[in-house]
């Protein structure tokens, strides 16, 4: 694997090429304020020197040590995580959900707790939720969700027109075929991800319905990279529920968080929160924490706030020796 870092000590910029981790190749210079110009020639010739691509280079990372200057700091963040998000090999992905103080994503564990009408009918929370599908309305134009999700919401019974969006959903067992139809009907694209080979969808006949079918388990990051590369999806809005959050945490296709904070607090051992499944119990499981680079906090009216995070999908853990 390619790597290419970019290390900034004062005026001092480094730029280096690396394979598994090992310095094939570097630059230095002094930066005077072209920062832009001076990495696109030094990067063009790092890869002709190594008969190498952009398209060669699997992640790019920034390394800062006493940086001078806040304008090339920027400069340089904004840089490399556009090249990331350029060259990556699958979709950018926002995790966009509304949630309790104490983390909470439902207002309980059974079907009638929800908290898209339970918030609408408590004082001190209904004031300010509309701002939550407010911001809904920004997200991206591909959103992710379950099969359990859309059936709790009704959607088997009808949905109304959203034939600007695109969703994909996973499901197994919780769409009805009335369920799908009316999905699909109402769309501009559904995708649906499943691995029963019996799913209601297999009979329904829409042009803009794409079933996407794995005989055993899904290979999530197969999946992701199919949906760039295949579909041509560039990002991607994910409103799961805890479990499923989880999985894509784990197996780091979780690019961003964009959280609104409701002023409530739920409790309930059994409630669902932001990220759920396995426990974690030894210290090889430390990997599956993700550590969050703060990207913005927005004070919303009615005590609300909306949180933003970059996640940190390479994790690092300090040796206890």
């Amino acid at each position: 694997m390619h790597k290419i870092l970019l290390k900034i000590e004062q005026k001092n910029i480094n730029l280096s090429l690396l394979q598994d981790n090992k310095l094939i190749l570097e630059r230095d210079w002094v930066d005077n304020n072209n920062i832009l110009e001076i990495f696109f020639e030094e990067l063009d010739n790092i890869l002709k020197l190594n008969n190498l691509i952009i398209d060669d280079i699997s992640k790019f990372e920034l390394e800062l040590k006493n940086s001078y200057g806040y304008t090339t700091t920027r400069i340089a963040q904004t840089l490399i995580n556009s090249l990331n998000f350029k060259y990556m090999n699958r979709p950018k992905t926002t995790l966009f959900m509304l949630s309790s103080v104490d983390g909470k994503i439902s207002t309980g564990n059974i079907t009638q707790r929800d908290t898209d009408l339970d918030y609408k009918r408590i004082y001190g929370v209904l004031e300010g939720v509309k701002q939550y599908y407010e911001l809904e309305q920004k997200t991206d134009l591909h959103s992710l969700n379950t099969g359990k999700v859309m059936a709790k919401i009704g959607v088997n019974e009808k949905f109304g027109d959203m034939s600007f969006m695109n969703f994909i959903i996973f499901d197994n067992t919780h769409l009805k075929k009335s369920g799908v139809k009316n999905l699909a009907n109402n769309l501009k694209k559904l995708y649906l991800v499943t691995s029963n080979k019996n799913h209601p969808a297999f009979t329904c006949t829409n042009k803009n319905l794409e079933i996407i079918y794995y005989e055993n388990k899904i290979n999530f990051t197969e999946l992701f990279e199919k949906f760039k590369q295949e579909y041509d999806i560039d990002k991607i809005t994910i409103q799961s529920g805890g479990t499923m959050n989880s999985i894509f945490l784990r197996e780091k296709l979780i690019d961003e968080i964009s959280i609104v904070i409701a002023p409530a607090l739920i409790g309930g051992k059994d409630t669902p929160t932001l990220i759920d499944g396995k426990t974690l119990e030894t210290d090889e499981d430390l990997k599956h924490v993700k550590a969050l680079e703060l990207i913005s906090i927005d004070k919303l009216k009615h005590s609300f706030l909306h949180l933003k995070y970059k996640v940190i999908n390479e994790t690092k853990i300090r040796n206890n020796n």
